[in-house]
């Protein structure tokens, strides 16, 4: 109606509230028609504007030109006489009614005075995009009516070129008789868009603008979008119509081209021909034809690349194997000297490199580095063309013009399987480039540990050095690789090894700030300086210590700080448990790996990984995330992972899942493919001993079946779930915790088949009256998994009603009212914290036998809640959850004191997972251990509260108490000072650990932990200047990087004794004498800017600065530190 009266605003707003103009009357007029039967073009217009399709908005005429509505069309050029009028794109109707082609709306627009050659956005013309589409009768039309036939957009294309891309051999045919020009060329190639003709990354060249949108009309939208995202295509100067028919694989538009007269060895500014295009694109049939038609095969581009070296890149086999029979060198090499078998290898075209070679090509041909193929595929990872060309007898100790091997470049781009293959097949590990640098060299400068280790056990020399006399050790310590450090440490690598200017690894590590590396130095002989610098005494120094991590050993952080075991298996299989815990075993067994392979795990750090594994609420990490390698290697059968964890199962509460990663990224469920009665049939005959269940459970291991490795194993702790797989016919679930909770699944309330899960989770009467006091009581806390899942048909929950509290009512289990008993629901799922709410006034209860049954169509978490304060039932339930959901974990406390004065000690307690005591920064610190407690089970995140009792008294101000969280596997430790109250009697007394604060003494409080100790005995220390001198310099070596250590001690310098110590005086710019103690050391510290560290050490310049201070100084300093 609206548009038969002409209400435009009417329409407007009917059209802005979704109203549909595809209904039509009975009489089939829809309210288009209406309007063009009144005339009312101003509605035809805004119709026609709101029936795009897409996000495109064009206008009215170009609508009626795509819908081919001539009447619409008509009636739109009687009141707006411009037939060009033009979209935000800059195409006019003529153009949409060419690319669909409407021939009737096209007649009509010429005829209404349309530009036949009107050129768009980059000069695209009505037959350009005719042409394009193929549509044949448009072509004529369009050329009957004056369209010029060598029209050219910005990049040069021609109408013909179109038509040839796309091989369209009517439109090809029509234009040649009309005289298309058939040697034109492009400025810029023609889109070959990516949606089914990908062009290869390393020829892709930027795409100007300005012939993207003639051929992105054809695309779907997602193609389109990224095409004008991107604009990064492959694309060349100089094509000829013959160049875009052969790369599209059109035969008969070559043909009738070659028929017309286009040469065959017509060339693009890159110097390639047709051949060179239809080789690329993989046209079989093209390059045949080509070939019969006298296309010379080894006609060559500009870089000397013949087609012969395409088709080996980008591996067509039966192209390679066409220009071979027609007489293609095998040998012929581009400007960089790469071969056909060069790139073959690169790419990992077995096929491609063993049909060169059975036609001569040659092994030992060098690229322009000096590479042979054999390199290529060393560099690039590709282990079956290695494998092809050292069984054609390929050289394996093949050196190039710098003297580099295979396998120097298989260990410089960390191809783990090509060097352990070229070692197998008799590699030297000893081979050295001109500049002595050895395979171990490099995997040390790289930190590539993998195959570190494995040039070790190959027999590797860890002590060889270069030219320079740097050997492996220096590399590592330089580049900061701490685990190749530790390897090469454990073979005996020299520590003390100076090069060519007397630097050992351990300058090259401090030049670098690698102060990691200082404790695995001393701990194998080095010092921090050297003897002839001065006395002795340094290395034991506890401040020297100060910039170590307290959970990393000083003595093998590798070991601490990231677990690793690594070893070799092939097909007789192994077993290996970790150095670190016994409980770490990896078993694989006889018969299940087919190459030799190296396992390797380790302890993965959190930080490194882009997501950790998603966990909700009552869930957490029980080891450590486990490291796995060869990441996605794959087993002819299972093998056996076994992880210690650390969480507290209360007996049947909770259970362990293990998740699993290939990536880091993404993460899922790791289900076992066999069961845990086949263990014998999977050892296939391995002599290892195998714990039952029960004693997996009691010496805490997880243990999982595999086929393959994932990139990261995750072992999780949860309430445990009763899962299993549900269908349309419906079933029930039970709880073994809590075996009242139940849910029953109706018949048709699932339609396919999905693994459910329930969960029950017990609430412990002690927990609710410490919360809650007696205002309370509840049920388990219920869940349903998969969450927010909507059911077909409402399923059955029943949970236990909770115990009555004191102050409760009735709760109605006798049929009475129960105005107190209330059902919370939270509907959250995934990682979303609970947010819980009262829906007993929207789901009915039933009550049976002490439990409450009711049905919901949505999967959720229910509770039931006895709360006499209705009001307060949600606050006190919200709380008691977030208690409930601490996930508990089972860890030692661990107490280290050491003495300052007869009166007076220092305490350290730990709350430890899987540190270990030998490990921490107090042994190095000459604490003493003096009470460990046996593993306890604590709260993740929850404070702990700490107590002192007997003899000894903590030096706290009045009123505070000590308090420490625990967090698994991170360092949870309260340092303070304890006194003793009387000196008469011995210094021991009780430390208790209590999950509540101490409120008064009078009140009673259970405690996590009580533990009895004895202080040490007070040790008095060496002070004279020597020892001073060294803890001093020791202090300062290790807190290089803080600022103002040297203004603690002003002007004040005496001169301190020391072995071959020499001094250097010098005059500043204010005229002042500066005396200097010089020292050979890289690193050179500046007393004149004390915040300035220079680094530029030069041969001429073998020195090191060191600040010259009192005793007195001295003391004042590390009483500043202490």
């Amino acid at each position: 109606m609206a548009a038969q009266e002409n209400h435009q605003d009417v329409v407007r707003f009917l059209l802005e509230n979704n109203s549909s103009q595809s209904i039509a009357t009975e009489d089939g007029f829809t309210p288009l028609a209406v309007a063009l039967q009144q005339g009312h073009d101003q509605v035809v217009s805004l119709l026609l504007e709101n029936d795009t399709k897409g996000k495109v908005r064009l206008p009215a005429l170009h609508i009626a030109a795509r819908k081919d509505d001539t009447k619409s069309a008509a009636l739109l050029l009687q009141n707006d006489h411009n037939a060009d009028v033009e979209s935000k794109s800059g195409f006019t109707p003529l153009h949409i009614a060419a690319h669909y082609g409407n021939i009737n709306v096209a007649t009509l627009l010429l005829n209404r005075g349309a530009a036949v050659d009107f050129m768009a956005r980059n000069d695209i013309t009505p037959l350009h995009v005719a042409a394009k589409r193929g549509n044949g009768n448009m072509v004529k039309l369009l050329l009957d009516r004056g369209a010029k036939i060598d029209a050219k957009t910005k990049d040069g294309l021609t109408p013909l070129h179109c038509g040839a891309r796309s091989g369209h051999e009517q439109v090809v045919e029509m234009l040649l008789d009309r005289g298309a020009p058939i040697l034109s060329k492009t400025k810029v190639r023609p889109l070959l868009p990516p949606c089914g003709h990908c062009f290869y990354r390393r020829d892709m060249f930027i795409m100007p603008s300005s012939c993207l949108s003639l051929f992105a009309i054809k695309l779907s939208p997602d193609c389109r979008k990224l095409i004008f995202h991107h604009r990064t295509f492959y694309l060349c100067d100089g094509l000829t119509p013959l160049h875009c028919g052969a790369r599209s694989g059109h035969e008969q538009v070559v043909e009738m081209l070659l028929d017309r007269g286009a040469p065959i060895l017509s060339k693009t500014k890159r110097g390639e021909t047709a051949l060179h295009m239809a080789a690329r694109a993989g046209q079989v049939d093209v390059v045949r034809y080509l070939l019969q038609s006298g296309a010379k095969v080894d006609i060559k581009a500009k870089d000397d690349q013949t087609a012969l070296h395409i088709a080996s890149r980008l591996g067509k086999g039966e192209i390679v194997q066409q220009l071979l029979q027609k007489g293609a060198l095998p040998n012929a090499a581009t400007t960089s000297g790469y071969t056909p078998l060069h790139l073959a290898a690169r790419e990992g075209h077995q096929e491609i490199a063993a049909l060169l070679l059975e036609q001569g090509t040659s092994l030992s041909a060098a690229t322009k580095k000096g590479f042979t193929p054999l390199h290529v595929a060393a560099k690039y990872g590709q282990l079956e063309v290695a494998n092809l060309l050292l069984q054609k007898k390929a050289a394996p100790d093949a050196a190039g013009k710098t003297g580099l091997t295979p396998l120097h470049v298989a260990a410089h781009y960390d191809n783990q399987r090509v060097a352990l293959f070229l070692l197998d097949q008799g590699t030297s590990p000893h081979s050295a480039a001109k500049n002595g640098y050895t395979p171990l060299h490099i995997a040390a400068k790289k930190n590539q540990l993998e195959i570190g280790t494995t040039l070790l056990e190959y027999g590797a020399e860890c002590n060889t050095v270069t030219r320079q006399g740097i050997s492996p050790l220096h590399l590592a310590a330089q580049e900061g690789s701490v685990d190749l450090v530790s390897l090469l440490l454990t073979k005996q690598a020299n520590v003390n090894m100076g090069n060519k200017n007397g630097l050992t690894p351990l300058h090259l590590a401090a030049q670098d700030d690698r102060n990691g590396y200082t404790p695995l130095h001393i701990a194998h002989g080095n010092r921090l300086f050297t003897r002839s610098c001065l006395c002795s005494g340094l290395a034991w120094c506890p401040s020297f210590f100060l910039h170590v991590l307290p959970s990393v050993s000083c003595i093998n952080p590798v070991f601490s700080c990231r677990f690793l075991v690594s070893f070799m298996v092939d097909a007789r299989g192994g077993s290996m448990r970790g150095s670190r815990h016994d409980g770490m075993r990896i078993i694989i067994p006889p018969r299940k790996c087919s190459a030799p392979t190296r396992i390797t795990c380790r302890l993965a750090k959190r930080h490194r990984l882009a997501y950790l594994p998603p966990m909700v609420e009552g869930e957490g990490l029980v080891s450590r995330l486990v490291e796995m390698g060869p990441a996605g290697a794959q087993f002819l059968g299972p093998v056996i992972v076994e992880i210690p964890h650390f969480g507290s199962m209360r007996g049947k509460e909770r259970e362990l899942i293990v998740l699993r990663s290939d990536n880091g990224e993404t993460w899922k469920e790791h289900h076992c493919d066999c069961k845990v009665t086949e263990l014998t049939s999977i050892l296939n005959g391995m002599d290892e001993e195998m714990d039952s269940p029960a004693e997996l459970e009691k010496k805490r291991i997880c243990r999982i079946i595999t086929k393959d490795f994932p990139q990261y194993f995750a072992v999780l702790s949860r309430i445990k779930q009763e899962s299993d797989y549900m269908g349309p016919e419906g079933g029930v679930l039970s709880s073994e915790a809590v075996p009242m909770v139940k849910a029953a699944f109706p018949h048709g309330a699932l339609t396919k088949k999905i693994r459910v899960g329930l969960q029950a989770q017990p609430v412990p009467e002690d927990i609710v009256r410490t919360i809650t006091g007696n205002r309370a009581s509840f049920s388990p806390i219920v869940t349903v998994e998969p969450r927010r899942r909507k059911f077909h048909k409402p399923i059955t929950m029943t949970i236990p009603v909770p115990p009555r509290s004191k102050e409760a009512v009735s709760n109605g289990r006798k049929g009475e009212p129960a105005p107190c008993l209330r059902l919370l629901c939270s509907i959250t799922g995934g990682t979303s914290p609970a947010q819980w709410e009262d829906i007993t006034g929207t789901t009915p209860l039933s009550f049976v036998t002490d439990c409450v049954s009711f049905t919901t169509n949505v999967s959720a978490r229910f509770w039931l809640a006895d709360c006499q304060q209705i009001s307060e039932t949600v606050g006190l339930a919200s709380q008691l959850y977030r208690e409930m959901i601490c996930v508990p974990y089972l860890a030692k406390f661990v107490v280290f004191a050491k003495m300052i004065d007869p009166i007076e000690s220092r305490l350290r307690c730990f709350c430890m997972t899987d540190d270990k005591v030998d490990k921490t920064l107090e042994q190095q610190e000459n604490f003493e251990e003096v009470a460990r407690s046996k593993d306890i089970e604590i709260l993740e995140g929850k404070p702990i509260h700490v107590e002192c009792y007997g003899n000894i008294t903590p030096l706290a101000k009045s009123g505070q108490q000590l308090v420490f969280n625990f967090y698994a596997f991170k360092e949870n430790r309260l340092p303070f000072n304890v006194k003793v109250r009387d000196m008469g009697q011995e210094p021991c007394g009780r430390i208790s650990f209590l999950r509540e604060p101490k409120i008064a003494k009078s009140l009673p409080q259970s405690a996590i932990c009580n533990l009895n100790f004895t202080l040490p005995t007070h040790r008095k220390v060496r002070t004279d200047k020597n020892t001073l001198w060294d803890i001093f310099s020791s202090v300062i070596w290790s807190l290089l990087n803080i600022k103002h250590v040297t203004e603690l001690f002003g002007e004040e310098a005496q001169n301190i004794p020391g072995e071959s110590v020499s001094e250097e005086q010098f005059i500043d710019e204010d005229g002042n004498i500066i005396t200097r103690k010089v020292t050979p050391f890289s690193t050179i510290l500046d007393t004149r800017n004390p915040h300035y560290i220079r680094t530029d050490w030069t041969p001429e310049l073998p020195s090191v600065v060191v600040v010259v201070v009192s005793c007195k100084s001295v003391c004042e300093f590390i009483k500043v530190l202490e």
